[in-house]
């Protein structure tokens, strides 16, 4: 449980609500551009001044979680911290117009997380528009005349859901953890969805982005679209690794065996699922995933992935793979030899692929 004790010299409400106005309105007006992600960093310091707020309340906070709850990741970030403590506080003292504003700004900067981890550097403007009109009726960016109106609509909706347990002297920090998570899934969701339309435009006929043979059809892509998810979903999220295609990768790559081992952990982690995930789409998209079940055609496969003229569309292939090795975070990364690094990583992966997907 969490005993609420923050309590500010005197705020000036008016102010806090023109600042909030205008962060918001700047936010929901960008969001209707292409490719644009909601970032916080210029806000830190007028939100830190204007609320009253210090990192001793914020670490204060945090400290009252318990243990099980305060390792998830949605609980660490300040910024977080920093708005739902104001949430609760203007909850609290009956101001629920600056608390609404500030759940708002919550869910606009975790669109911007989920669809940076989602979509990244790989997104392109002229699809954008197309993805979002093709998307189902039914979809919150259409009911809802597009992301910004969706965005508001998920975060008042949520706010009033939770406002009540925000008034409690005692909160309860897994309700808090679960309201935390709810908002952002249910954003998720649909920037996942969207990201699905995107993605289908991106290697449709229609967009001139076709990497195999035009007769492959979509059911087929659908298909290695799904082992790609799943395969990513085993490594990151399960945490799965293959002993027997890490021996032979890490033989056939003549990488050192402690550095092989650094970046199997390093893939293995939830942050990077979606890299891990495009990944394995463009590779679906240069041959069929299947070809990793006849040694001969994975070997054939292998040399394919590592042409420099391999691409999909703008990516080349060995560019996406340079820079989801060098985002790990693996200072040996950088100096090892390029080439025996991308050995290691197409060979671990494929051969993890064969001894799954093959019968």
């Amino acid at each position: 449980m969490i005993t609420f004790t923050f309590s500010p010299e005197k705020q000036n409400d008016r102010e806090i609500e023109r600042l909030l106005s205008k962060m918001i309105a700047t936010e929901l007006t960008n969001m209707t551009r292409p490719c644009y992600y909601p970032k916080f960093t210029s806000y830190k310091k007028d939100l830190y001044a204007y609320l009253k707020i210090t990192d001793a309340d914020i670490k204060d906070f945090y400290r009252q979680f318990r243990p099980q709850y305060g390792k998830f990741k949605i609980i660490k970030d300040h910024t977080t911290l920093l708005l739902v403590i104001c949430v609760i506080h203007f909850t609290r003292t009956k101001k629920e117009k600056l608390a609404t504003m500030l759940y708002e700004l919550l869910a606009i900067k975790f669109y911007g997380s989920f669809l940076m981890k989602v979509m990244g550097k790989f997104c392109r403007e002229d699809l954008w528009p197309q993805a979002v009109e093709s998307l189902s009726v039914k979809h919150l960016y259409k009911r809802h005349n597009g992301i910004p109106g969706a965005i508001s609509y998920i975060a008042d909706l949520e706010y009033k859901k939770h406002k009540e347990s925000f008034k409690r002297t005692r909160i309860n920090d897994y309700e808090l953890l679960q309201a935390l998570q709810i908002l952002r899934t249910r954003i998720a969701q649909s920037i996942k969805s969207f990201a699905e339309a995107y993605y289908r435009l991106y290697n449709s006929k229609e967009t001139g982005i076709v990497s195999r043979d035009d007769r492959e059809s979509e059911s087929e892509q659908e298909r290695e679209k799904l082992i790609a998810d799943e395969i990513s979903n085993r490594i990151t999220t399960y945490k799965q690794m293959d002993s027997v295609a890490f021996q032979r990768a890490s033989m056939i790559s003549g990488l050192r065996r402690d550095l092989c081992v650094e970046i199997v952990r390093s893939i293995s982690t939830i942050e990077k699922k979606e890299e891990l995930k495009f990944i394995l789409i463009l590779m679906g998209r240069i041959q069929p995933l299947k070809n990793v079940c006849i040694e001969n055609k994975r070997m054939g496969f292998i040399r394919k992935l590592l042409a420099p003229t391999t691409k999909v569309g703008t990516h080349v292939y060995k560019d996406a793979v340079k820079d989801f090795m060098n985002n790990l975070g693996i200072y040996s990364v950088k100096t090892a030899d390029p080439a025996s690094l991308q050995l290691f990583f197409n060979n671990y992966i494929t051969l993890f692929l064969k001894h799954r997907i093959c019968a």
